[in-house]
């Protein structure tokens, strides 16, 4: 069992894939970690799935998995079901800086009935931060949930924890119906400001129609839990 998995989804990311390891791999080798790293790569149409064997064949910390289907929750839920250590990650690969990802993991390591995760300080626009806002707010109404930010990420969970949770959401819903099931449990959770950086490369899938749809899919989710 390794100490730290760390779950990236990855979706039509090919060309920055190699940043990603060359980011990522020398600084966790420095802090010492006994570590993996799972690309799952979802529903994409580049060759990320090749680039991602390519860099799994040179480091053996590193696996690549494909799974047809896009969502970020699918992915999320695909590479918590392939780890195996006593703490599991995930996060935003194509904005996460190592350094912050370093200070998650070395706040988890204090306690294995925490979770540790990011509070960006940054957003790109007034819209988004407005939306983010609300949608914080409806979290908190709904799941009474202290978290500032949601859907921050990284995010570093006590790998039991969520090995025994039996997760629904399939897109960006996960990360509240996570932060809902630790309320429920009783786990304490602990925010780290960061400040949100640009991504490496692409662009930002959650537009407009996505964010409406995790408007109101937090109706559905309450029903859900409270059916659970």
């Amino acid at each position: 069992m390794k100490d730290l998995a760390i779950v990236l989804p990855i979706y039509n990311q090919e060309s920055h894939i190699e940043i990603i390891t060359n980011n990522f791999t020398p600084v966790l080798d420095r802090e010492n970690i006994d570590y993996e790293i799972l690309f799952v790569v979802n529903g994409s149409k580049d060759r990320s799935y090749e680039k991602c064997l390519e860099i799994a064949s040179t480091n053996p910390n590193i696996k690549a998995f494909n799974i047809q289907e896009s969502g970020w929750g699918r992915a999320v839920k695909y590479g918590i079901s392939q780890a195996n250590a006593r703490w599991i990650s995930y996060t935003n690969s194509a904005r996460t800086n190592i350094n912050d990802l370093t200070t998650c993991i070395r706040y988890a390591r204090v306690d294995d009935h925490t979770v540790v995760k990011a509070n960006r300080i940054i957003r790109e626009s007034f819209l988004r931060r407005l939306g983010s806002v609300i949608y914080n707010f409806e979290n908190r109404y709904f799941f009474k949930t202290a978290i500032w930010d949601v859907n921050g990420t990284p995010k570093i969970f006590p790998g039991e924890f969520l090995k025994n949770q039996q997760i629904i959401s399939n897109g960006d819903l996960i990360d509240a119906e996570l932060m809902a099931l630790c309320n429920r449990k009783r786990m304490t959770v602990i925010e780290i400001p960061i400040y949100a950086t640009d991504r490496i490369s692409g662009k930002s899938t959650t537009k407009l129609r996505s964010a409406m749809k995790m408007y109101f899919g937090l109706f559905k989710l309450k029903k859900h839990l409270k059916n659970g």
